[in-house]
């Protein structure tokens, strides 16, 4: 039986020869938590438009930690934290930077992998959600 592989050249890095990198999208989420999470899906869709693997723990762990209790939120934020290190890029997204944000941030600073942090994105459309599509 054949050992299936992921891609052709077994061993390489098939996002290397396409210029993907791993992004992790910096934005709000607390606050107004419905349109902060509409928000972040619209980020996560123009990293991918962009040829990029989005990276958006807010998101991911919203599925099991409650970021209204102080404990989980701090967890979440630490376990968020953990993950810049292992992106190329941080992009930040949105018009005010939050205190998780700027944690986000400052880990991407000191992180060696991470070689560029872009701010003031502007994508098409309003920069709060409106509603109609992503």
């Amino acid at each position: 039986m054949r050992k299936p592989t992921a891609w052709k050249n077994e061993g390489q890095d098939p996002d290397r020869n396409r210029g993907m990198e791993v992004i992790y999208v910096c934005s709000p989420y607390r606050g107004d938590y419905a349109i902060n999470k509409l928000n972040a899906r619209r980020y996560i869709k123009f990293v991918m438009s962009c040829g990029h693997v989005p990276i958006a723990p807010h998101i991911w762990f919203e599925k099991f930690i409650n970021d209204t209790i102080p404990e989980e939120r701090s967890l979440g934020l630490a376990m968020a934290i953990r993950l810049v290190p292992r992106c190329d890029q941080l992009w930040v997204f949105g018009k005010r930077i939050s205190e998780g944000m700027s944690k986000e941030i400052e880990m991407a600073r000191v992180s060696p992998r991470c070689r560029r942090i872009i701010t003031n994105i502007k994508i098409e459309g309003p920069d709060a959600w409106d509603g109609r599509t992503l």
